[in-house]
């Protein structure tokens, strides 16, 4: 992004210090690999927009920026219908779901954790299933990979 190496891993060492700083009070809700990645790309806007640098891309190049652009909005949209529907669920069912695809703990682990059978655990898992697929139907887009955009 920044078009310079010694920039880039500036940029990097930036951000990995500043989470180490914050390691024991920040609390991160997604794999840390994705919550680093979004960390160092937002690092990485911040220095170009304090930079005032101005990218000249090749046609071909500004093309394929403006798609990225678009599926980013669409990713976007995609990402807030999901949610929502998350949203939605019944709270012991959403609690169940979020342990388990976002979280990405056993069934057996949030069983224990809750204080209920595995079956009960798998009964919520496909209730929450069979729910999502029903709100986020009309997406057009296939039920797991709209389930990648959680994590």
């Amino acid at each position: 992004m920044v078009k310079d190496e010694a920039v880039s891993e500036d940029i990097v060492q930036e951000v990995i210090l500043k989470y180490l700083k914050k390691e024991n009070s920040i609390s991160i809700k997604v794999k840390l690999s994705t919550y680093l990645h979004r960390a160092v790309t937002n690092q990485a806007i911040d220095y170009l927009r304090k930079e005032k640098r101005v990218i000249k891309l090749p046609i071909e190049d500004q093309q394929l920026a403006e798609e990225e652009t678009v599926k980013t909005e669409e990713q976007e949209y995609l990402e807030r219908r999901v949610k929502l529907a998350l949203a939605e669920l019944p709270e012991k069912c959403k609690e169940v779901f979020i342990m388990a695809k976002i979280q990405d703990m056993k069934y057996k682990e949030i069983a224990e954790e809750l204080g209920i059978s595995i079956k009960t655990v798998e009964n919520q898992m496909g209730k929450a299933f069979k729910m999502l697929r029903e709100k986020l139907k009309d997406t057009g887009k296939s039920f797991y990979s709209l389930l990648m955009l959680l994590t």
